[in-house]
């Protein structure tokens, strides 16, 4: 290989990094923009629930194999990171729903249905959620 094709190939490839800086840089110019960016008219997107399992169907995530349980565990975490000393005094809470989730992917966890069953009796001042939920681990 002579001088000039070294050349002329490190010139092309100094030219696509310099390319490739440039659409780095304006794809960062654009994004700080676009966050700005309103149409005239438009609604504010909702709020999402407070609990991640309000947001879950059990029926769709019982047919995956192997990450019910998984799903059922993430549920139970977020359910008690968010939880709170409110008292709500309405019948079947978000938590309530919430717990409904939970329990519908693993029925199993005993632990969860006398938790949430004394939370939302003692704390959201739930009873009827409180006492449809641990009849129905009484039952299970």
């Amino acid at each position: 290989m002579n001088l000039k094709n070294v050349l002329r190939s490190k010139r092309a490839s100094l030219r696509g990094l310099i390319a490739y800086a440039g659409l780095v840089a304006a794809a960062f110019a654009l994004q700080l923009y676009v966050r700005d960016f309103r149409a005239p008219g438009t609604a504010f997107v909702p709020e999402p629930p407070k609990f991640l399992a309000l947001s879950l169907d059990p029926r769709i995530i019982r047919r995956f194999l192997g990450v019910r349980i998984l799903a059922a565990d993430l549920v139970w975490i977020d359910t008690l990171i968010k939880s709170d000393i409110e008292r709500e005094k309405k019948d079947f809470t978000t938590m309530y729903q919430a717990a409904r989730v939970m329990t519908a992917l693993d029925p199993d966890n005993y632990f969860a249905y006398y938790v949430l069953g004394l939370y939302l009796s003692v704390i959201k001042d739930d009873i009827k959620g409180a006492t449809a939920f641990l009849r129905d681990g009484a039952q299970s």
